[in-house]
C-alpha cells in the first residue's frame, strides 16, 4: 500500500506467510508511500505470535505502527520503526531484522500506551542501531530481565524510562544515553556499559 493502513480483527491479527514466502522477503504489511501509519486493532487476540510474528516495513521518515491487543505484540520489522502499543498482557517481542539503507542501521522506538494491564513489561526489543523505550510499568524482573539489543559499534544508543528496570544485553557494548528508573535499576551487559555523553 502507498498510504496509511488500518486493520481490525476481533480475535487477533496473525501471519499466514509460508517459510518460502518469508525466505523470499515477503512482508505481511508493506507501505511504499511517504510517511505512513499502520493501525492494528487485534481485539482480544494478539498482534502476531511468538513463532510467527507479523513482518512489517513502513516507509517514510516517521514510520509509525499503533496496536491494540490483549495477547502480546510480535513484530519483525525492516527499517526504522516506531511502535505505540496498548496490550493488557504487556508482553512484546519486537525485532528489527533488516535495514533500508546502505549503512545497515535500523532504529527502534517503543511507547507503552497500556492503560489497564499487567504491572511488568516482558519480552524483548531488538534494534539494528538505537533503541528508545518508554513505559510506566516495571521493565522485566530480577529472574526474567527484559532483553534488549542495540548496536553501539554503529553509534546506537539506549534511551529508556520505566518503574523498576531489569535489562539484559547479552552481546556487545551498551551505549546508554538516558536511562531513567523510578525504582530499582539493573543492567547486565555482555560487553562494556558506556556513557553516550562521553562518546
Amino acid at each position: 500500500a502507498k498510504d496509511d493502513i488500518s486493520i481490525m480483527a476481533p480475535e487477533g491479527v496473525y501471519s499466514v506467510l509460508t517459510e518460502e514466502e518469508i525466505s523470499s522477503g515477503r512482508q505481511n504489511i508493506h507501505t511504499t508511500g511517504g510517511d505512513s501509519q499502520v493501525t492494528v486493532d487485534a481485539g482480544t487476540g494478539g498482534v502476531g505470535e511468538s513463532e510467527s510474528p507479523l513482518r512489517v516495513q513502513i516507509s517514510g521518515g516517521n514510520p509509525l505502527m499503533k496496536t491494540t491487543s490483549q495477547d502480546g505484540v510480535y513484530v519483525q520489522g525492516t527499517g526504522d520503526l516506531e511502535l505505540e502499543f496498548d496490550d493488557s498482557s504487556r508482553h512484546i517481542e519486537i525485532e528489527l531484522i533488516g535495514a533500508d539503507n546502505p549503512n545497515g542501521i535500523a532504529n527502534l522506538t517503543v511507547h507503552d500506551r497500556t492503560v489497564d494491564g499487567n504491572d511488568t513489561l516482558t519480552g524483548y526489543a531488538k534494534s539494528l542501531g538505537s533503541l528508545e523505550l518508554h513505559t510506566q510499568a516495571d521493565v522485566g524482573t530480577q529472574t526474567d530481565p527484559f532483553e534488549i539489543v542495540t548496536d553501539a559499534a554503529k553509534g546506537g544508543t539506549l534511551i529508556l524510562s520505566g518503574n523498576d528496570v531489569h535489562l539484559v544485553q547479552s552481546q556487545g557494548d551498551l551505549l546508554a544515553e538516558n536511562v531513567t528508573a523510578k525504582g530499582d535499576l539493573r543492567m547486565d551487559v555482555g560487553g562494556n556499559l558506556l556513557d553516550a555523553s562521553d562518546s
